[in-house]
Order: C-alpha cells, then structure tokens, then sequence
C-alpha cells in the first residue's frame, strides 16, 4: 500500500511537467509555417498558441517573423487583386507582386491607401511583438529563401512564390542563394541582433509608407493611374485605351510620362504622418545601433544573417571590416542629425549659402511639387544657414564599401 501511495504521489507530481512538455511540443513550428505554403490558415493556430501559453523569446521571434511576412503577403494580395501592371517594378509597394491579375477590380485611390494603412497596421503588430524578445542568446534558424508566399492569394505557392525568387525579383539578393531552391537550403540562425535589425525594417517601411500616405495623390489616380493598375476607378479610365502620339514601347505614351510629371504635385493631405514617419526614421537609426552593438559581442560564427567583422554571412561572400562598421557608424550619426535639422542639405541651385533643413520638411510639410523642388521655389520654407552635409564624406563612404554603399545599405538598413 505505501509503495503505491509513493508511485501515486509520484506521478502527481510529475504530472504538470508531462503536461508542460506536451504543450511545448504541441506549439506550432514558425518553421513550418514559413515553409508549409499555407501562412495565411496556419498562422492562426500559432496566434492562439501564443495567447494562450507562456512562451519562450524563440517562439515570440518566430511568431514576430510570421506576423512580418504574412504582413508582406496580404499587402502583394491585394495589390494582385488591384491588377498592378507590369511595369510595377518602378514603385517600391508594387514591386513585391508576382504576376499580372487576368481579371483584376477596378482600383480606386482610397483602395491604395486602405492596402497601404492595413500594411502599415500589420507592421506595427509584427514590431510590438519581436519588441517583446529580449533574450541576448536567442536563435531562430530558418530556411530563409525556402519560405513560401501566396503573392495573389489563390491558396497556392509556386517557385516565383519564394523569398528565394521575391528576393532575386528585386535585385536584393548578394548571393546565389536566391536559386538555391533547387538545391541544398540555406538555413540562417536568426539571433537577437537579427531580431533587432527586422524591428528596423518595419520602421523603415512603416516610415515609407506613411510619407506616401501624408500627401494627397488622388488626382495622379484618377488621371494617370491606368499606368499602374490594369482597371482603374476614374472618369479618365478610358484613356488606357487611347490612342498613342508618341509611344516609348509597350503601353506607355510620351504624354503619359508628361502627365505624370506634371501631376506629382501633391498637397498635404494629413501632417501628422509625416511626424509619424520622422519618428519611424529616428527609430531605423537607434534600432540599427542597437543592432551592431549586439553583433559585435557575439562569440560565435552561426549561420550569420549580417556578419559582424570576425564572422562569416550565410547568405553573402561579403566580409564586413571594422573600416566598414566605423563607416556605418558615421552613416547612422549624419544620417541622424540630418533628420534632427543639425545639419543641413544642399539643393544644387541654391547658391546664397543656405540649404534645406529636413526636419521642417517633415515637421512643417508642405505641397510637393517635384518640378518645383528641382526648380528651387519649393524649398524656400526650409532653407536656412548652418553646417551642411558635404558630398566628400558620402563619397568617402560609398569608396569604404567599395562603390556599393547604397546596396549594402538597403541590406543593412
């Protein structure tokens, strides 16, 4: 009898741990997710996991980088719906579609703006929770270009469907690690400092974003906008059908391309966004910091992401050097005090000694006409006298990087 009253108090006791274990093995996998083609069901099922269980900072990553990526796919679904032509490449929230939609809506511009605030929100949610990891030891390998995306939502993924392909699409790729489908998978070991890096990137295209969204470019839709989408809601739409003067090729007119300059003068729509978009810049910088700090204690050489100066990329043969990082450092430092106004930049016609503070244009927007601004009358509100950020340290910085500082630099962020 005593010995099965031990066995039973045994098994009490050791009962919440078995049960703990289950639930550890029971949480769904990032991996898979990412992986599996299905981001769009089987994300919910880690969501409610999330929720409901106490999770560890691996499982809190994971879930930030699914929210990230199923983010960038809702915003490629509805742009798919919209029809975006095939000339897309040339704006950077058109440019992540895969394909042409053969029966897409018509698009108004309020539909523009609601794909872009909902990116927005989505990115937001995605920051707020990798915010949460603070772990230093953290890891989260992945397959990083095996990760699957239904660009135009038909419940299917093919191989332009990849990160692998998107990221070849875009000319991001360093390495021909963009084809490896077809071959061995590169997994890199995501760590905190890469945890850090991908909360810069939702502040970065939070910031993009909200800028496109400050001023009002409906007048552009509704006249030119048949050069983006296939269908557009406007009284011009028929004009996708006109007849050329003067074509450049495919679809386009010269006159289309006159119109368009013309109409990019645009009035300011919500002022508040461009604070907000100042703000999500000013975080990029302190999140990029951050970011190299922690790359630069780590010991080990792990399947990098971004590698500090004693490690090795999976990803690219690039080797970062400790000329390049103090470059980088001094990028984050003028980049910075541009934004905060210290320093000032130049318009090249501007000869009286005066240059643009950026800060007011962000603080005190106002109507972007880009014909004027090249011009010179529109950056009269902002110009001021002070120290101005010269050309000789930006070219010094891009020879450090050997003439690919920009490239690196959108890597990088």
């Amino acid at each position: 009898m005593l010995r099965y009253q031990n066995a039973l108090l045994l098994a009490t006791c050791l009962l919440p741990l078995f049960a703990a274990r289950a639930s550890v093995a029971a949480a769904p996998s990032a991996e898979k997710i990412l992986t599996g083609g299905q981001l769009s069901t089987e994300k919910a099922a880690l969501k409610k996991y999330i929720e409901k269980n106490q999770v560890d900072d691996r499982e809190r990553f994971g879930w930030g980088v699914v929210q990230f990526v199923s983010a960038v796919e809702n915003m490629s679904q509805s742009f798919y719906d919209c029809g975006v032509r095939d000339h897309r490449e040339q704006l950077p929230f058109l440019r992540i579609v895969s394909a042409e939609n053969p029966d897409p809506q018509a698009t108004s511009y309020q539909d523009v703006r609601n794909i872009l605030q909902r990116f927005i929100d989505d990115l937001k949610q995605a920051e707020q929770t990798l915010a949460k990891v603070s772990d230093p030891a953290v890891k989260l390998p992945l397959p990083l270009f095996q990760i699957q995306l239904d660009l135009n939502g038909d419940g299917e993924t093919t191989e332009q469907e990849t990160l692998g392909a998107v990221a070849a699409q875009l000319r991001l790729a360093q390495t021909p690690a963009a084809k490896e489908a077809k071959s061995e998978p590169i997994v890199v070991a995501f760590d905190y400092a890469d945890c850090l890096w991908l909360r810069g990137y939702c502040h970065l295209l939070c910031g993009i974003a909200e800028t496109y969204l400050a001023y009002d470019m409906e007048e552009m839709h509704r006249r030119v906008g048949y050069l983006f989408f296939e269908k557009i809601d406007s009284p011009h739409a028929y004009l996708a059908d006109a007849k050329h003067l003067f074509g450049l090729g495919g679809d386009v007119d010269v006159v289309d391309v006159i119109a368009f300059i013309h109409l990019i003068n645009f009035r300011v729509k919500d002022a508040d966004r461009m604070q907000a978009a100042h703000a999500h810049f000013l975080q990029v910088i302190a999140l990029s910091r951050r970011t190299w700090d922690a790359i630069q204690t780590e010991e080990d050489n792990d399947r990098e992401w971004i590698p500090g100066t004693k490690q090795d990329s999976a990803v690219s043969t690039m080797k970062m050097t400790p000329k390049m990082l103090k470059g980088w450092r001094r990028f984050l430092d003028e980049f910075e005090a541009i934004l905060q106004g210290e320093k000032l930049v130049s318009h090249p016609r501007i000869t009286d000694g005066r240059a643009i503070n950026v800060k007011k244009v962000f603080f005190e927007p106002r109507e972007f006409d880009l014909v004027m601004w090249i011009h010179g009358s529109n950056a009269t509100p902002f110009l001021e006298k002070g120290p101005t950020t010269e050309a000789r340290f930006w070219n010094r910085l891009n020879e450090t990087y050997g003439g690919e500082f920009y490239n690196f630099a959108i890597w990088f962020n």
